[in-house]
């Protein structure tokens, strides 16, 4: 009762919370499997577009520019260094490009090209050589741990260092580290005689949480930017445990005063509430490893709202 007397002597007073921002690009009312079969059905339509340019050059036979697409501002990019590229060209590329959109229901894509620094020089005889030597020792260690029965994660060379990381139970690496190592060694003796030490460590735990639990995060993020106008951020962290999944916002934290009027308790409980449904939905397709986790929404000065 008696807060329901403040709420009617405080009507006039206009809370000062920002609940304000970018235009959203998907409907407040819409559900999160709604939102979801939407940003997949975009996603689909992104893969035919890239395809349909890549069979359109192929076609044609003629040199193919760099593209990419700009998920957050939904805009394909045309990377290109010639500066023989002119006007024209663009025109009628950027015209063929928004035509082939058109086609597979993309109507409102954005196309823009972007100029890239120009080519390194061409490297030395000396600097070849190194980068095919690399490349056969990549190779060949990669082959020859696979006859082994070893499933490489991750294989990098740097500084005549070879860096193995291998996704095995704690168990079995202890078992077979040092059988890794030797078949790496013996397939670098095979390639050259140059001396490269070898690293080997295995995929951490955390590592394959973070693999399994990256699609999720990037789907929240995607999401939750479209729907809410206040979104500026996205962060997750693993330690300390529970796994933190944290949705930045430019909403204001209301004074004890403001806080009687204020949509923001609501409006931090929806975008919870919208996190938590993706997160659930997204859990069960991808069959994640399920953990403990804590969602936490920030204001505009990074304080915990919920």
């Amino acid at each position: 009762m008696i807060k329901k007397l403040i709420l009617i002597v405080l009507l006039c007073v206009v809370s000062t919370a920002t609940l304000s921002g970018e235009t959203k690009a998907i409907s407040e009312e819409s559900t999160v499997r709604e939102d979801l079969k939407d940003l997949e059905r975009e996603q689909d339509q992104i893969d035919k577009l890239l395809k349909a340019i890549n069979d359109m050059y192929e076609e044609e036979g003629s040199d193919k520019p760099e593209f990419s697409y700009d998920e957050r501002n939904k805009r394909i990019i045309i990377h290109f260094s010639n500066d023989e590229v002119n006007d024209q060209y663009q025109k009628e590329l950027t015209e063929e490009i928004s035509s082939l959109a058109k086609d597979i229901g993309l109507e409102h894509l954005d196309i823009k090209w972007q100029k890239e620094k120009k080519d390194l020089p061409e490297p030395s005889k000396k600097e070849k050589e190194r980068i095919e030597i690399s490349s056969k020792i990549m190779n060949q260690i990669t082959d020859s741990l696979r006859e082994e029965g070893y499933d490489v994660d991750s294989l990098s060379l740097k500084q005549h260092v070879v860096y193995i990381r291998m996704d095995e139970s704690v168990e079995n690496f202890k078992k077979n580290k040092d059988k890794i190592k030797a078949v790496a060694e013996d397939s670098i003796a095979s390639i050259t005689k140059e001396i490269f030490e070898v690293n080997v460590t295995r995929k951490s735990a955390e590592e394959k949480l973070e693999q399994q639990w990256s699609p999720i995060f990037h789907v929240v993020s995607n999401l939750a930017e479209r729907k809410f106008a206040e979104y500026r951020g996205f962060a997750y962290s693993f330690h300390p445990a529970p796994l933190q999944i944290i949705i930045k916002t430019n909403i204001e934290k209301p004074s004890w005063f403001e806080k009687w009027v204020s949509k923001t308790d609501e409006r931090v409980v929806e975008i919870e509430n919208y996190v938590e449904e993706i997160i659930a939905v997204k859990k069960e397709q991808l069959q994640v490893t399920d953990i403990p986790y804590e969602i936490i929404i920030r204001g505009k000065d990074e304080q915990k709202l919920n």
